[in-house]
């Protein structure tokens, strides 16, 4: 029996400027015949593919951005035809309850709901599911895309939400999202078993994993929920996890550059951008401050500046005391939008003041950043830090002239070491000239 992916439904995003690749079922042997059309039922692209394994893979070349198009397919005596296909960006929007979080949920998101129109805007939600039986069968026959408009729009991803529909108003083509999170899973969820054993911490979480069968086991939901989105060309990924590692694993960066690895490896993609958003400050109430957020915040900065197309979204001032779950979502879709900007579209977009160098001189380590600082409010600059050779962190006092904070601490009378928003939860004051806070940093 022929059958389409539903990421291929009426209704769907086609990544444009990328090969196309549709796929789906068929009997083993069945010669798949697909023609995409436009419009006007011009023939924009032809291929065909036969089925091994009881799926078929068929190649498109590239496109460019349109609305109103056609997929066709035929084989084995039957046919099927998918209508009102776009072709613009496709991005897929992955991590944890984060990510998760539904518009309906979000801050803004009912208002919105009721009067919000934008059919160029379209989102594909993957069903969550840790096991392939037949309620998983039964959600995937459901599953299909959706348009944005009045009454509808509830359960899109808040953050992709408030990223697509910038997006879409800046670039004026189709924007196609595709949710695929699940509140409370590790980044180790996301990647099979065989590429997790090529860690050390990958195994680890596999030899430590008490249940085969539950939803948020290691290499579950990479099985059910990535693996049947693939090969499908993408824009770029959005990404936001971590909380669920924060407090098992001290080495975050080694598992997200793995999870990078392995997605773009799986999207046939070796340059997919890759866009994720660093930990904001958060602590439950009544619990001591540990640091293991702040390292790893301090674990997904390396991964940015160490693998190549990727982009960081620094939130170290949205985060909120006791609420794990903010529902200010725009500024996180927002501040994605200014990251794909510069990585994706060749513009210079706004991003969070960085550390560029330090310098040392008797008592006084002075770091210059890439932007004009100010304390916002108008208080002396909080939660900077100094070490000597001890590296006994103490409390630093810093004066900002410009671009550069000159930092000195009680007792620290040569200083090698700063760091800046080393906690679980505590509010920033530091910001640059375009009022995005300046981004955590040890060394």
């Amino acid at each position: 029996m022929l059958k389409i992916s539903p990421l291929f439904s009426d209704g769907a995003v086609l990544c444009r400027g990328k090969e196309i690749r549709v796929f789906g079922e068929a009997e083993n042997g069945t010669r798949v015949h697909c023609e995409l059309r436009d419009a006007k039922d011009g023939l924009l692209a032809g291929g065909e593919g036969t089925a091994w394994g009881g799926k078929f893979l068929i190649l498109l070349p590239p496109q460019t951005a349109q609305t109103g198009c056609r997929l066709i397919l035929t084989g084995g005596g039957e046919s099927l035809c998918a209508l009102d296909i776009s072709i613009g960006e496709v991005y897929l929007a992955g991590g944890q309850s984060n990510m998760e979080m539904e518009l309906r949920d979000a801050a803004e998101g009912p208002s919105l709901i009721a009067t919000h129109v934008n059919p160029m805007v379209r989102y594909f939600n993957v069903p969550k599911s840790g096991a392939f039986d037949r309620a998983r069968e039964e959600a995937w026959a459901r599953a299909g895309w959706q348009a944005i408009g009045p009454g509808r729009g509830q359960d899109i991803s808040a953050a992709a939400y408030f990223f697509a529909m910038k997006l879409q108003r800046k670039l004026q083509v189709p924007v196609g999202i595709i949710d695929c999170c699940v509140g409370a899973s590790s980044v180790t969820c996301w990647m099979d078993e065989d590429w997790l054993r090529r860690t050390g911490e990958g195994q680890r979480y596999l030899a430590e994993s008490t249940d085969p069968d539950s939803l948020l086991r290691p290499a579950g939901l990479y099985a059910t929920m990535v693996a049947p989105l693939t090969p499908l060309a993408l824009t770029g990924i959005l990404y936001y996890q971590g909380e669920s590692d924060a407090f098992i694993t001290d080495c975050y960066d080694v598992l997200l550059m793995s999870l990078i690895d392995r997605w773009r490896d799986a999207f046939r993609d070796e340059e997919l951008p890759f866009l994720f958003v660093q930990l904001p400050m958060w602590i439950e109430q009544g619990a001591e401050d540990s640091g293991k957020w702040a390292a790893l915040r301090l674990c997904q900065s390396r991964v940015r500046d160490r693998v190549r197309n990727t982009a960081m979204v620094c939130l170290i001032d949205q985060g909120e005391f006791d609420n794990i779950h903010p529902a200010n979502k725009r500024v996180v879709g927002e501040r994605l939008y200014e990251a794909a900007r510069t990585l994706i579209y060749g513009e210079r977009g706004e991003a969070s003041p960085r550390v560029t160098g330090k310098r040392i001189s008797g008592s006084m380590m002075t770091l210059r950043t890439d932007q004009m600082l100010t304390n916002r409010d108008g208080r002396e600059p909080a939660l900077l830090e100094l070490a000597g050779a001890d590296g006994v962190f103490v409390r630093a006092r810093a004066m900002i002239e410009g671009p550069m904070l000159h930092l000195t601490a009680p007792g620290v009378e040569y200083p090698l070491h700063a760091r800046y928003a080393w906690k679980d939860y505590a509010q920033v004051n530091l910001f640059g000239g375009n009022g995005l806070p300046l981004e955590p940093f040890a060394f």
